[in-house]
Parts: C-alpha cells; structure tokens; sequence
C-alpha cells in the first residue's frame, strides 16, 4: 500500500486500505487497524488534504494508545505536529510535539530527534518560548555531538541553529517595538 503511495496511485491504495479496514473488521487487533488509520493519513497528506491527515492520525494514535504501542503514538504525534505547523494550529502542534520528544527520549530514537526538533523548535518560536527551545536545540547538539547521525541529522540540528537564531532575533525586536511604543519611550 506504501508503495502505492509513493508511485502515485493513490486510488489503489486507497482500495486496498477499505479492503485491509473491511477484512480486519471492528473486532480486530487495535495496532493492525491503527496502522491502517495511520496509512490514510498518510494517503491524505500526500494528496494534501490536511484536515482528513489530521484525522485519521488522530484516530490512529487513538488506536496505537489503546494497543499499548508507544512507538507508534510517538510517531503519530511527530506527524501531528509537523501537520499543525501547516495547518496553523500552533498549540496542538505544540502538544504534540512534546509528546513525541519525551515519546523518543523514552524509547531511545534519537535518530528520530533531528526531524522532530526541527518542528518544535519552529512551534516554541512562534509562540515567543525561546528558553524552551534553546534547550531542545543544546539537547540536540548533545545527542549529535561530532558527526554523530549522520549528514542528514547534521544538516537538520543547523536548521535548528537557523531557527533559534531567528527566534532570537525576533525576540529582540519584539522587545524593541514593545520598548518604543511604550507612552514613555516612543520615537
């Protein structure tokens, strides 16, 4: 079904997965029928339609939950999260976000980190929560320190550098414009 994604057939896929949802019926394993739900919503988000995403994801990390796989409810609130910043919905994308950070600590995939830091730290500095999202970045640095990752992963916690850097400066003028439109300190 994966495959069929990727390749662009999408109607395909989406045949197989009402298939796979009818076969396994309403009394089948909670983690099979979650990661049917999860595959939809990956089959909705590459069509580009976030807010069925968002669902079926829901409803996956619902099921993942129910199953007792905290891996796969860390990886649907990563994909949460990175669909809220598309969406807009800073504070859902926040919660998520967080979930899958200590979601990965636990489970030890920090390979997984990169990618994830990248949205939160995106999320934190919308939001004006620099200190926060420094730490994730120093946290980040930590886990790559040398080489460790690989190129992708390096490139990723630069991402993470450039963002903190821009949050910093937006922070400054944030403080600046607050400072000159104050009644006493205005130009």
């Amino acid at each position: 079904t994966l495959a069929a994604m990727v390749c662009g057939e999408a109607e395909t896929a989406e045949r197989w997965l009402v298939a796979a949802g009818r076969r396994l019926g309403a009394g089948g394993p909670g983690g099979l029928r979650a990661r049917i739900d999860q595959l939809r919503g990956n089959l909705e988000h590459l069509g580009g339609r976030v807010d069925a995403a968002i669902g079926w994801y829901e409803r996956a990390a619902i099921g993942f939950a129910a199953a007792g796989e905290s891996i796969g409810r860390t990886l649907l609130a990563a994909n949460l999260a990175a669909l809220a910043i598309v969406g807009g919905d800073v504070e859902r994308g926040l919660t998520h976000g967080r979930a899958a950070l200590r979601g990965y600590l636990a489970l030890g995939r920090v390979q997984a980190l990169p990618e994830l830091a990248v949205n939160l730290v995106q999320l934190l500095v919308r939001v004006g929560s620099l200190v926060e999202a420094q730490g994730l970045g120093l946290l980040l640095r930590r886990l790559l320190a040398g080489s460790a990752g690989g190129p992708l992963a390096q490139a990723r916690s630069q991402r993470v550098d450039a963002e903190l850097a821009f949050g910093a400066r937006r922070g400054v003028s944030m403080g600046l414009m607050r400072f000159c439109s104050s009644s006493r300190h205005s130009i």
